[in-house]
């Protein structure tokens, strides 16, 4: 497993919690996937009333490409871990 990525993986997962009071952050990770990608994927419950009523916000990064993708927003380019924090923070549904 490639130490950067793991670093990038935990700096966001680490920041992902600190989003939401009431969020549950899950963090996968897959260095390398079957189809050759280095991919972390992020599930972030939140709003969380019981275990059937709560909002969802997926984050996916492609580090072999660079890209964060966030469902219904879209792709976007980064080069740095503070990169990423700020497209959660302009473009996801957890923003400050």
């Amino acid at each position: 497993m490639n130490k950067d990525l793991e670093k990038i993986h935990k700096g966001v997962y680490e920041y992902l919690k600190t989003k939401k009071a009431d969020a549950e952050v899950e963090g996968f990770a897959e260095f390398t996937n079957k189809y050759g990608a280095n991919v972390s994927d992020f599930y972030v419950k939140y709003n969380i009333e019981d275990k059937y009523n709560y909002d969802m916000q997926r984050i996916k990064i492609e580090h072999s490409i660079n890209i964060v993708f966030i469902p219904d927003r879209g792709y976007f380019s980064f080069k740095t871990l503070e990169d990423i924090k700020n497209i959660i923070d302009t473009e996801s549904e957890l923003k400050k």
